[in-house]
């Protein structure tokens, strides 16, 4: 795969669970009481696929490579972290979830811009 090819397969790939992430945080901070469980679910079920060590999907190894780099360098283990986060969600723990779940969407975040610039040349 070509440099291009690569880096707009990233700037995708991050975008689309950065939506994902950014809308469930928005809806925790805007609508506390009113958890839109379908994209709870989806949440969750992404953030099993990523801490799964036993997945093969080439896209998941790279986000949890990502996120795994920066949580190293925050001294955090990345699979207790996402399971802490997968629980923190499956019994409502919301303020607690936040504060993750904005961790993983500063480190998409960072990696989707990063890789619009090299698409650009920048």
């Amino acid at each position: 795969m070509s440099n291009l090819g690569l880096n707009s397969n990233i700037y995708f790939m991050t975008g689309k669970y950065l939506d994902l992430i950014n809308s469930f945080i928005l809806n925790i901070k805007s609508q506390p009481d009113s958890i839109n469980n379908t994209a709870k679910l989806e949440l969750v079920n992404f953030l099993k696929k990523l801490s799964s060590s036993e997945s093969v999907d080439p896209q998941i190894q790279i986000l949890y490579t990502m996120i795994e780099r920066d949580l190293r360098m925050m001294k955090k283990k990345a699979r207790l972290y996402i399971g802490d986060l997968i629980n923190d969600l499956e019994s409502n723990s919301l303020d607690k979830a936040s504060n993750k779940l904005e961790e993983l969407a500063n480190t998409l975040d960072k990696e989707h811009f990063e890789a619009l610039a090299k698409i650009k040349g920048e």
